[in-house]
């Protein structure tokens, strides 16, 4: 009974306490004041309840969890877009047959496997029409590209992107300079 009395003195102290900190703060603090008081009271009843066998330990363990999850909900929050976006392209990243571009230029077709990164084409026009760029060496490729340089500043780009993506050890700058010159 004294054990009682002597919780029940204790609350009320606090309880005063609480309201004096509450009443004198500014009304910026007030919110925080009172969160805070609340969680520091929700705490003690439940650690009141298990202390006098009212409430199983475990109960305490997850009601203690909550102004835990409280405070990591905002991060939750501002994480989800990441998750969504990191899941959607984790969708997108597998891997689907026929997933395929083709760019066509004035001298240039060029074929882009998205799924495995692999370029094709051929020559439309120009010098070494209807080869494909498989079967084009090093050394015409250069002569193509200083052609393409003069001519067409598109199939250029392209045919600059494949020899550069094909060949990573081969410089082609200076075959930018060429200016081989073909009959159309």
């Amino acid at each position: 009974m004294i054990l009682r009395t002597l919780l029940a003195a204790l609350v009320t102290l606090i309880f005063f306490y609480g309201y004096y900190k509450y009443s004198n703060a500014p009304k910026a603090q007030r919110k925080t004041i009172l969160i805070q008081w609340g969680g520091a009271l929700l705490a003690f009843i439940l650690l009141t309840l298990v202390a006098f066998g009212k409430l199983h330990w475990i109960g305490a363990v997850f009601a203690a969890l909550i102004p835990i999850a409280r405070a990591l909900f905002p991060l939750l929050i501002k994480a989800f877009p990441i998750l969504l976006h990191t899941l959607k392209h984790k969708a997108s990243s597998t891997v689907h047959s026929g997933n395929n571009s083709q760019v066509k230029t004035a001298y240039l077709t060029l074929n882009l496997d998205h799924d495995s990164g692999d370029i094709s084409g051929e020559m439309t026009d120009g010098l070494y029409k209807s080869r494909t760029l498989a079967s084009l060496s090093i050394a015409e490729i250069k002569k193509l590209l200083g052609y393409y340089q003069t001519n067409d500043q598109e199939s250029f780009r392209l045919l600059m992107a494949y020899a550069q993506r094909t060949y990573p050890d081969e410089t082609f700058e200076g075959s930018t300079n060429n200016s081989a010159r073909a009959p159309a």
